[in-house]
């Protein structure tokens, strides 16, 4: 199958891009796979420091199944289920400040717009980003982290993930205090425990900026 490259605008990702978010993402609630948070950061890996506006950005599927250490074999079906389920899974984002009403509240949103797949087989594989998002990925400037892509694709458990996310977060404190029930709200409901145990693995020494 060939596959669609890339237009100028839309570099694809290197395994040192560096990755911005806002810390509300951070204190986002939402159950995603590994796979499916892998497929969110190597997209919005794609936004430029200087960009107003999303784009639609083509995910380069040979080039994704590398960085994120797939088998690019029938990647391209498996991309297509991976854009459905995250269009259907919500993204809450407490402390939204809504300029419509000048308060706080709840976001509830997805995490993409919409996917474009290319019929029989083209190859073609592009995302566009919930525009709910913008002030959370665009020209963050303040309150934010960040972390380079290489550093969560070559995880595995999606817990794994999301907890490394959080201590990037906090990578400026020296040490940081959670409770259990704080982290499982960070981190969602946990799974068997052996994936408790990869992340005893990977929060040591993990926050420090290369």
């Amino acid at each position: 199958m060939e596959l669609a490259r890339p237009t100028a605008w839309q570099k694809q990702p290197e395994r040192d891009t560096v990755v911005w978010q806002h810390n509300s993402l951070v204190e986002a609630r939402y159950e995603l796979t590994a796979r499916e948070q892998k497929l969110f950061l190597y997209v919005i890996a794609m936004i430029e420091p200087e960009d107003e506006d999303f784009k639609r950005y083509v995910v380069n599927i040979a080039e994704f199944a590398e960085i994120a250490g797939l088998d690019a074999h029938n990647l391209y079906r498996e991309l297509r289920d991976l854009a459905k389920s995250l269009k259907q899974k919500p993204l809450i984002i407490p402390h939204h400040f809504d300029e419509e009403t000048g308060s706080f509240v709840d976001l509830v949103t997805n995490w993409f717009d919409a996917a474009y797949v290319g019929r029989n087989g083209a190859g073609y594989f592009a995302i566009t980003l919930s525009p709910a998002l913008k002030p959370y990925l665009l020209q963050v400037k303040r309150e934010f982290f960040r972390f380079r892509l290489y550093e969560v694709m070559q995880l595995r458990s999606g817990y794994a993930i999301r907890l490394y996310q959080w201590a990037k977060r906090w990578a400026f404190r020296k040490t940081v205090e959670i409770s259990v029930q704080d982290l499982r709200t960070v981190l969602g409901p946990w799974g068997a425990m052996e994936q408790w145990m990869q992340l005893r693995l990977i929060v040591r020494g993990s926050a420090q900026w290369p």
